[in-house]
C-alpha cells in the first residue's frame, strides 16, 4: 500500500516532467530543421544564428537524454525489486519444503501466509508498474532503445546539416553575414 501511495504521490509531478520533455525534445528537433533548412535552402543569416541554435540543441538535447537516462533507471528499479521479492518467495519455498519444519503447523502456516502475501506484491509490482503504467518518454516505455532513438534523431539531422553547409560553399563576409 506504501508502495503504490508513493507512486501516486508522485504522478503529477513525473506527468509533468514527462510534459517538458517531450516539449524541450520536439523543441530540439525544430531547431534542428531549421538548421537544416538554413543549410539546404541558403536563406540570408547571420553565422551567430548556426552557433545559437547548435548550443540550445546541444543542451536541450542533453538535458533530455538525462532525464530519459534516469527514467531508464527507474524502470529497471522496478524490475530489480521485483527480482528481489521473487527471491524471498524462493527461500520462503525452500523453508517451507523444509523436513525439519513438517512436525510444526504454526510455523508451516506462517510461510504460507508470508508466501501468498509476496505473491500479491509481486504481481503487483509486475501489473502496475511493469505492464499497466510503466515509466514512459514521449508515451514510449523507457529502455536504452528511447535513448537511442533520441540521440539518433539529433546526431543525424546535425550530419545533414554540415553536409548541407560543407556542400554548399556558404561564405560569410567581415560582419557575419551569410553572402549570396
Amino acid at each position: 500500500m506504501c508502495r503504490k501511495t508513493l507512486r501516486s504521490f508522485g504522478e503529477s509531478f513525473y506527468l509533468r516532467i514527462q510534459a517538458y520533455n517531450s516539449i524541450l525534445l520536439f523543441y530540439a528537433i525544430s531547431c534542428m530543421v531549421i538548421l537544416n533548412m538554413i543549410a539546404w535552402t541558403q536563406v540570408r543569416h547571420h553565422v551567430s544564428t548556426i552557433y545559437v541554435i547548435i548550443l540550445i540543441v546541444l543542451i536541450i538535447s542533453s538535458s533530455c537524454i538525462f532525464t530519459i537516462a534516469k527514467a531508464t533507471k527507474l524502470q529497471s528499479f522496478s524490475s530489480s525489486q521485483r527480482n528481489q521479492l521473487q527471491d524471498q518467495l524462493f527461500l520462503l519455498e525452500k523453508r517451507h519444503m523444509n523436513p525439519q519444519n513438517a512436525g510444526k503447523p504454526e510455523l508451516c502456516q506462517q510461510i504460507m501466509q508470508a508466501k501468498v502475501l509476496l505473491q500479491q506484491v509481486d504481481e503487483s509490482i509486475d501489473f502496475h508498474e511493469l505492464i499497466h503504467k510503466p515509466v514512459k518518454v514521449m508515451g514510449h516505455p523507457t529502455t536504452q532503445n528511447v535513448v537511442s532513438s533520441a540521440l539518433g534523431i539529433i546526431f543525424t539531422g546535425f550530419v545533414l546539416a554540415g553536409k548541407g553547409f560543407s556542400g554548399a560553399g556558404i561564405v560569410y563576409d567581415l560582419q557575419g553575414w551569410f553572402n549570396y
